[in-house]
């Protein structure tokens, strides 16, 4: 892996051409990507295929808009976003869509885009960098990284500085209150939920809750509704994912279970999948509501501010 100098070194060349008006070609440079391998850029990104949502709003975020040539589906945010080509979902991705766009760098996603489609598409001559952000140190690292390579350091810097600050608030005014036990709700039929090492995971211990089900395994887990009376949840967050319809039919069915604490005492909540499943700067608002949610009394302290 490259040393820090070296990394520095490197990345400022990137920045250097980036600089320029016109593409540079003619120079080759190799970085390793967030899945750990080694990527070999042979000239610089002017057009850019995102495949999953949260990348796309990441380069919207860095002010990229012009650059991006193509996005999967579900691509909703910003508005001016959903408008770009299309190159199917980012878990069966269009390959010959891709391939059509032309780009000279492909986004893509460690966990969510199939690694037998980012081989074909490196098979095809496409140069593929793979993000892997799965906390919110994570998402400030690639949103640097990002603004590196694509000469937007400036923009990242601030973009995180900002987001980092509200993450700050959260913690302060969470503090050392007690930990409600929260189960998170990503899929509904078979009940799936997330385990520890997921972004939702992390965002539950910002906001000042104990995942119940961190220590059931990594990941997304199944789980039966007997298994779930055990783990005994105080707070159950519902991700709407795409259907908001459905994630509160899903707020219904769970009224079934009136011996589970969250159900007695009506703390079960949906909220919008968009803010709380993409590693993307809209996660700060995520955190915030969440944190809201598992904390109410917050309400009142933040009232009294306003």
């Amino acid at each position: 892996m490259l040393g820090s100098s070296a990394k520095a070194a490197i990345l400022g060349l990137i920045f250097t051409f980036l600089s320029t008006a016109e593409p540079v070609y003619g120079f080759s440079l190799e970085l390793r990507d967030e899945a750990g391998r080694r990527v070999q850029i042979s000239m610089l990104p002017r057009r850019i295929v995102a495949l999953a949502p949260s990348i796309t709003e990441c380069l919207f975020a860095l002010g990229l808009d012009q650059e991006v040539v193509g996005v999967t589906e579900h691509t909703n945010f910003p508005p001016q976003a959903a408008s770009r080509p299309k190159v199917g979902s980012y878990v069966h991705l269009q390959l010959e869509a891709i391939v059509a766009l032309k780009p000279d760098l492909v986004l893509a996603t460690r966990d969510g885009n199939p690694r037998e489609q980012i081989r074909r598409l490196e098979e095809l001559g496409l140069t593929v960098f793979v993000l892997d952000p799965r906390s919110l140190e994570g998402l400030f690292s690639t949103l640097l990284s990002l603004g590196e390579l694509f000469g937007r350091r400036e923009e990242a810097a601030d973009l995180v500085s900002r987001m980092r600050e509200k993450m700050e608030g959260v913690r302060q005014r969470i503090g050392t209150r007690p930990r409600p036990r929260v189960l998170l709700q990503v899929g509904a039929q078979p009940l799936v939920v997330a385990g520890s090492d997921t972004l939702q995971d992390h965002l539950i211990g910002l906001a000042g809750g104990e995942n119940v089900a961190s220590s059931l395994g990594r990941g997304y887990l199944m789980l039966s509704w007997e298994r779930v009376m055990t783990l005994a949840p105080q707070v159950i967050i519902i991700s709407s994912m795409a259907d908001t319809r459905a994630a509160e039919g899903e707020k219904k069915r769970w009224k079934r279970w009136k011996d589970i604490p969250a159900v007695k005492n009506g703390r079960i909540h949906v909220m919008d999948g968009d803010l709380i499943d993409r590693p993307s700067p809209r996660i700060i608002e995520g955190l915030e509501k969440m944190a809201l949610i598992i904390h109410p009394e917050l309400w009142a302290e933040v009232g009294s501010r306003n």
